[in-house]
């Protein structure tokens, strides 16, 4: 049986082609599309990408809590509900021989949080010498307060847009299990804030150390604004402003599912 494998002479009849420019390009471009990525028999190691959906989504957790919270303090601080419950509440106004309106006082403290007065004055409904109902330390103190609101009020803002842009984000992603599941983790973060800022309260040195401008220890004792902005004024701030909030999540929460509720899920 022959060699089938047996090395045999060239045929001297053939003549080999001899390579030249044209010829060698054309085999380094054969080469370059054989490497090529769009070549679907190459088998390319697939580049790791940055998952920028799992690193937002986590955010979330903390932007929403926070973002409630100051939005739940200045909407409570800057309408006249909170005040006018309080003071009919104490009838601290009455136990000062104060002669003035509980609405007029709530309206006051509502129209200087919302801007709409410069100056906290008011006097007395008498006809005959009426004084003055807080002084110049006060008004400053509540200036102080008014600022704090707009601070959080920017950061609320600010925040608010970062949210609607992950949410956008991870929409157009098609993560929105990724979405719905970091909201509920959300609201353990909200339950998680609620429960610092009720401590405030409850402590006192927490509480001076947080809501100085609030609390009486760099006030005479006759100062009515003092009476006024008392501890139970304190917990009656905390307790609404958590319930507010509260309110926030529950409409955000409503949002959320009706954006990336399982029944939108299941349509990617």
């Amino acid at each position: 049986m022959a060699n089938m494998f047996k090395r045999t002479k060239r045929d001297p009849r053939i003549v080999p082609k001899k390579k030249t420019f044209a010829g060698r390009m054309e085999g380094l471009k054969r080469s370059f599309r054989r490497s090529s990525r769009k070549n679907p028999w190459k088998q390319n190691k697939k580049r790791k990408s940055v998952p920028w959906a799992k690193i937002m989504a986590p955010l979330l957790i903390v932007m929403i809590p926070v973002a409630v919270m100051y939005a739940g303090d200045n909407v409570l601080l800057r309408t006249t509900f909170l005040y006018n419950y309080h003071l009919n509440s104490t009838e601290v106004l009455s136990e000062e021989m104060v002669y003035a309106e509980n609405e007029d006082v709530a309206k006051l403290f509502s129209d200087y949080m919302m801007g709409k007065t410069h100056e906290f004055r008011m006097k007395e409904n008498l006809e005959y010498m009426p004084e003055e109902l807080f002084n110049e330390k006060d008004a400053l103190t509540v200036n102080n307060i008014r600022d704090t609101l707009d601070r959080e009020a920017y950061a609320a803002g600010i925040i608010l847009i970062l949210i609607i842009g992950i949410y956008i984000y991870l929409c157009r992603k098609k993560e929105k299990d990724l979405l719905l599941k970091n909201y509920f983790y959300s609201i353990i973060g909200f339950a998680v804030l609620g429960i610092l800022d009720t401590l405030t309260v409850a402590l006192g040195p927490l509480r001076r150390a947080i809501h100085g401008d609030l609390s009486s220890f760099n006030f005479p004792k006759d100062d009515l604004l003092i009476r006024i902005l008392d501890t139970s004024f304190m917990w009656r701030y905390s307790l609404f402003s958590i319930l507010i909030a509260a309110i926030m999540m529950g409409i955000g929460l409503y949002i959320t599912l009706a954006v990336a509720g399982r029944h939108h899920m299941f349509r990617r």
